[in-house]
């Protein structure tokens, strides 16, 4: 919610913001959506499990994706698995050629920014998600498999930077939300090939916001996944009294106390 304040005034209408700064503010737009949805649905996974129903998992450490593809099966996953089992097949799948595959997708995601809601934004931003699955499906077939087959050593360079920029194709895509007209589109990307803004005080900042963030997807990640990692903190003695106190320490430091909605209740 720290984070959301900050988007919220810079992406104020009217406002002139420096150059470059469109990457601070997709950075801290993508972790703030991602800790708001995820821990909304977490918190109504674990308050369903203590009634006895188990729920299906919607994120999946989405931030550690290596393709747009990937992505999309790790983020909000009962809306990509609807999309996919009641659009996407029914169209005809993956049974189908490439090039009409690739038509399906973008129709799809088309619907599926439609979906979040009928604007320009969100229509720009479908038309920009299924685009990123339609140029991986192309690069991954004609050069990916090609290199990945023949150049071992190339697999994971190429793997680690598919994480940085599937990470930042994701941030970007986010404001296309604010987007209302297509001159607002234009001012967003001018923004972003204007140069890079850099302040020494607001990358402290947001760094102290997003590190207990990161400690804490790493630590999961490590212990074999959300599920996983909640039953060996209870399993073991102790442990889950020192990972209460933690967790305690974290809400004093970032918790915001007055009465807020989470971002998605506008979906």
């Amino acid at each position: 919610d720290h984070l959301l304040f900050f988007t919220n005034k810079v992406m104020e209408p009217g406002m002139s913001l420096p150059s470059g700064m469109i990457f601070w503010i997709a950075f801290s737009f993508a972790f703030q959506v991602y800790a708001d949805f995820s821990g909304y649905t977490d918190g109504a996974r674990g308050l369903a499990k203590m009634l006895g129903f188990k729920l299906s998992l919607n994120f999946n450490f989405p931030f550690i994706s290596s393709n747009p593809s990937e992505f999309w099966k790790r983020w909000h996953i009962s809306l990509s698995t609807w999309l996919r089992d009641y659009l996407y097949i029914p169209l005809g799948g993956n049974r189908i050629s490439l090039f009409r595959q690739n038509v399906n997708l973008m129709i799809v995601w088309i619907l599926g920014g439609l979906w979040h809601g009928a604007t320009y934004g969100y229509l720009v931003w479908g038309f920009y998600c299924g685009l990123q699955v339609v140029l991986y499906n192309i690069v991954q077939k004609y050069f990916l498999n090609l290199i990945n087959n023949n150049i071992k050593i190339l697999k994971y360079s190429i793997k680690l930077i598919g994480v940085f920029l599937t990470f930042w194709m994701f941030a970007f895509g986010l404001l296309l939300f604010q987007v209302h007209s297509p001159g607002e589109l234009w001012s967003l990307a001018g923004n972003a090939f204007g140069g890079f803004y850099w302040n020494s005080v607001f990358a402290a900042k947001l760094f102290f916001l997003c590190f207990p963030l990161f400690c804490v997807e790493f630590w999961m990640i490590v212990w074999g996944g959300t599920d996983l990692f909640l039953e060996k903190i209870v399993a073991t003695r102790y442990s889950w009294i020192l990972f209460s106190f933690g967790i305690g320490i974290l809400f004093c430091l970032f918790g915001v106390f007055e009465k807020k909605e989470f971002f998605y209740f506008q979906f």
